[in-house]
Parts: structure tokens; sequence; C-alpha cells
């Protein structure tokens, strides 16, 4: 437990500042950048995001577990890795000439940039885990948020320059980031002295099908969570998708928790195998209490810091944020299934639970936006998210009898609904009572549980051995050793 609250604060500096940057932008963001541009801005990176996680096929992730696996010993490891990111790029830069070819985007180039980068960020950031570096990590991580906070406000500001500064800044931050890892750790270097292993090509094949469920995984994600972008644009306009993308800006600060958690879960879940369902079990269900009181905290925070944050052309996305909130919740639980998955090597199941959650969610993106606006975008993609984690929770079941108690999840329903409720209909007063409360009932279960796990467990009686002696055979006799029962 420990070591999981240790590796969670340093994930949470190091990987999530630079999405707490973001949050802390959105008041230079509405004011400085139009709706119908910021609308425009976020499904480009969306799209964006899809298309390199599906080309390079989430390498990254098996990099990792490759690591993982090997204690960490050897870049020799993970040197097929690199040649099949090496063909993964000509495979992007091919698509990306054809794009440029057939359609007209604004900013095509540097929307291309971004996603390179961002893909070539995931792998050093993922191999300095995989070895073991978390300071490394977590440096890289503030120097990424300190760029992109310095060149926003340079380019917006001081330059007045219009959205295109946005791609330039996110750049420039991955790009930071990748560098301070590269110096720090030689990835690259590592990787050109190590010692390649023969039966290469062998090797790539074998990691790319290993890989391609989980590069498949992001093709169907973005039916679960990204193509309601698309349909908003269709429906309602850029304008709109621009209000959206604003309610799910204050989606990441939960994502600021939830990342920190994932990551220090797999380096949990990753040690272990499917002998371990009951332990994934209780895990699951404490799991889901502390996303449901978190969701249940961040409410009420936000009804006071949404006047403070958005400029008022961007009103309207508040009565979307709380239905974007509890997304974002549900999405992270959904990636932790995700991880037992990965953890016991049943990497085409989650494959089959994100197309269940990804065919539910198109199915019902169109019709529920059309009826409930943006409200609508974001309940297709809370059912969507059900239905798959139904799915992971029946197989998991099956594969490992793992079976989740609903106790604290129930508790965390009541208590986001209480929340809820204060959140739209009582003011802002009450709704900071409701955050301070939560804060102390919190802090109360954080001490009860430390106070527990010191605890000394008792001892059992020891249970003396009683000698007896009986006749054995004809010869003679002989000591035999009887345990008889104390009261």
């Amino acid at each position: 437990m420990l070591r999981f609250l240790k590796n969670s604060g340093i994930f949470l500096i190091g990987s999530i500042l630079s999405r707490l940057i973001t949050f802390l932008l959105l008041p230079v963001y509405t004011r400085y950048i139009p709706t119908r541009d910021f609308g425009y801005f976020d499904a480009s990176l969306v799209l964006m995001t899809v298309v390199t996680e599906s080309v390079f096929l989430n390498i990254w992730v098996v990099l990792l577990r490759r690591l993982k696996d090997e204690n960490g010993r050897g870049m020799g490891e993970v040197y097929p890795g690199i040649v099949l990111f090496g063909l993964s790029t000509l495979v992007y830069l091919g698509l990306g000439v054809v794009g440029w070819l057939v359609f007209d985007f604004r900013y095509y180039w540097l929307i291309i940039a971004f996603g390179f980068v961002q893909a070539l960020s995931y792998v050093y950031k993922h191999i300095a885990r995989g070895l073991g570096r978390n300071i490394d990590f977590a440096i890289s991580g503030i120097i990424a948020a300190l760029t992109t906070l310095a060149s926003n406000l340079l380019f917006l500001v001081v330059f007045r320059w219009d959205f295109g500064s946005l791609y330039v800044a996110s750049i420039l931050a991955l790009l930071a980031d990748t560098l301070y890892l590269e110096l720090r750790i030689g990835i690259a270097r590592q990787i050109i002295a190590a010692r390649v292993r023969r039966h290469l090509w062998r090797a790539v094949y074998w990691l790319a099908r290993l890989a391609l469920p989980v590069g498949l995984n992001a093709i169907v994600y973005w039916l679960v969570n990204s193509v309601n972008r698309i349909v908003i644009i269709q429906v309602l306009g850029e304008e709109a998708n621009g209000e959206f993308a604003v309610a799910f800006r204050f989606g990441a600060i939960i994502s600021l928790v939830i990342m920190a958690l994932t990551y220090a879960w797999q380096d949990i879940a990753f040690g272990k195998s499917a002998r371990d369902g009951v332990f994934f079990g209780k895990a699951a269900g404490g799991y889901a209490g502390a996303l449901l009181f978190g969701l249940a905290l961040l409410l009420p925070a936000v009804s006071i810091l949404f006047p403070l944050a958005v400029d008022t052309a961007y009103g309207g996305a508040y009565v979307v944020t709380p239905l974007t909130l509890a997304v974002a919740t549900i999405s992270g639980y959904s990636n932790f299934l995700v991880n037992i998955f990965y953890a016991i090597e049943q990497n085409k199941q989650t494959l089959w639970a994100i197309l269940i959650a990804g065919v539910t969610n198109t199915v019902l993106a169109f019709p529920l936006v059309m009826f409930l606006g943006l409200q609508g975008a974001s309940l297709s993609s809370f059912i969507g998210y059900l239905a798959g984690i139904g799915y992971m929770l029946w197989r998991l079941e099956r594969e490992i009898g793992m079976r989740v108690s609903l106790l604290w999840p129930l508790v965390g329903i009541g208590i986001s609904a209480v929340s809820a409720a204060v959140f739209f209909w009582a003011n802002p007063w009450a709704n900071g009572a409701t955050a301070a409360l939560l804060l102390v009932v919190g802090a109360v279960a954080g001490l009860r549980v430390r106070r527990l796990q010191r605890e000394p467990k008792p001892r059992r009686a020891l249970v003396e051995p009683a000698w007896d002696w009986e006749p054995i055979g004809v010869a003679g006799s002989r000591p035999r050793r009887r345990l008889e029962s104390r009261r």
C-alpha cells in the first residue's frame, strides 16, 4: 500500500502536471480563443491521438511490460519494439502525405507533427518507467508542464497569435520532456549500443502480434470517447464543441488522480497473475469507491471554480460539466479493469470490451445529441462505458474468479448523488460547505485505514505437542507423538 501511494505521488507530479496546467490555462484560452477555433483545436487533437495510437499500436505499453518482465535489465529486450516503432513512423508519414493531398485542414502539418512527437514522448516515458527511473519521469513531466505554460502565455497574451500557437506550444512541451529524458538516461544511446538479438524480424513479428490488440483498442476507444465530438460538430456546430471541450477540461481534474493511480496500479498489477483473482476483486471494489468519492468531492469544487476559470462566452459549458466528470470517472474505472487484463495477458478481451462500449456509444450518440444536446453526448459515452465494464467484469469472473464487493461502489454512488444535487440546486456557499465536509470525511477515513494497517495482527496460540507412550508391536514399546488440543 505504501509503495502504491508513493508511486501515485511520483506519477501525479510527473505525468499529470501538464493536465493541471491545461486546466489552469482555461482563463487564457477562453479569453483569447473564440469558441469555434477552440472546438476545432479540440477535435483535431482527439482525431490525431487516435490515429497516432492506432498506427503506432500503443507500442510503448508493450515496451513497458517487456522491461517489467525483465526487471529493467538490458535495452536489447526492447530493440524489436524500437524497430517496430520505426516502421510505424514510415506508415504514419505516408498516411500524412495522403491526408494532405485529400483533405484541407487548418494547420495540417502542425497537427501531424504533434502526433509524431506525442508518440515519441510516450516511448521515452514508458521506457523510463520500465527502467525504474521514476524521478526522472516526474521531472520530465514538470518540464513539459512549465514549457506549456510559458509558451501559451507568450504566444497568446504577448504575441497575440491565434489558436495555431496551441499546437506549437504542445509540440515544444513534448520535445522538452523527451530531450530531458535523453540527456538523463540516454535511451537512444543505449538502444544504438544494444546488442541486436538473433532472429530480430521474428521478434518484431511476435511483438507486432502482441501489440496489435492494444493498437486496435485505440481505434475502438475513439468510438466510445471521441466520436461524440464529430457528432457535435455535425449537429450543433464547432461553437458547441468548443463549449463541450471546456467542460471536458474540468474532467482533466479527476484525470489527475486517475492517471496517477493508473500508473501506480500498473506497477502493482503487472507483477500479479491470473492466480490473484481475490486480490483483484478487492482492489476493484475499493478503487470504484475511491473514484466515486473523488467525483463527489470535485462537483462542489467545480461549482466554485467555474466562474473564476471560464469566460462568460463559454458559459453554456457549466451545466454539462457534472456529466463529463462522471464520464471521466467511469473511463478511469474502465482503464483500471483493462490493466488487469494486461496483467493476466488477456489483451484480446480488452478489445472486445471496448468494442462493445464503442458500438454502444456510436449507436446512441447521434439520437441523444439530437434530443439532449451536449448532455446527450456525455450520456452516450457513459452508457457505452457501462456496457464495456459489464463485459469485463463478466470475463474476469470467468477467467480468474474475480468478484467485486458492491459495498464501496454503492456508498460512492450515494455520496455522488447527494453532491450532484447540491451542485445543481444549491448556492456556492452550500457547495463550499459540502466540499469541506467531504474533505474531512476523506481525511478521517484515510487516517483510519492507515491506523488499521499499522496495528499488529493477533497471533494464533501455538498448539503444544503432548507426548504419550503406547505399546507398539510385540517386542516392546516406543514413543509416539500425539497432538492433543488444549483448551
